[in-house]
């Protein structure tokens, strides 16, 4: 799997994500989000008049292999369990300097409030997953997505 950044492609074994355990080195798949609650206002006649900012938001979703989960979840114990964790840094780089790409770096802030612990018939590895929200604006190369 590869997406596309400013017309570079990016493959998916290029990704590198690092958590408070380290590097996951079996990632499934990690997906954040983050957005502007904001809306617009309308004048009398109900024309728009303008746009105003609303609650920053974001989730963070992640799935991995069994060994990491379980690194994951022993970091967890330390702070007196997963859901005592206070958030936690995830980093995400992505990009192959040696074949030209740039490295991109996103830096979350999250606080885990779910696990999901399920695996079928045909999966090639146990599994869990991860999801929370993020506490800090997402900073993409250093770049804060809102700064207010």
């Amino acid at each position: 799997m590869e997406g596309t950044v400013n017309g570079q492609r990016y493959a998916y074994v290029h990704i590198k994500v690092t958590f408070p355990f380290g590097l996951a080195t079996l990632l499934e798949s990690i997906e954040y989000d983050d957005e502007d609650g904001g809306e617009v206002v309308t004048d009398m006649s109900g024309m728009p008049a303008g746009y105003v900012p609303g609650e920053y938001s974001g989730t963070c979703k992640t799935e991995m292999a069994f060994s990491d989960a379980h690194r994951f979840e022993e970091t967890a114990a330390a702070s007196g369990g997963f859901y005592n964790m206070s958030p936690t840094p995830v980093t995400v780089t992505y990009g192959h300097p040696a074949s030209g790409q740039s490295l991109i770096t996103d830096v979350l802030e999250v606080k885990w409030t779910k696990r999901s612990k399920g695996n079928s018939k045909g999966d090639k590895m146990l599994k869990r997953s991860f999801e929370g929200v993020l506490t800090k604006p997402i900073l993409s190369n250093g770049i804060p997505a809102l700064t207010r």
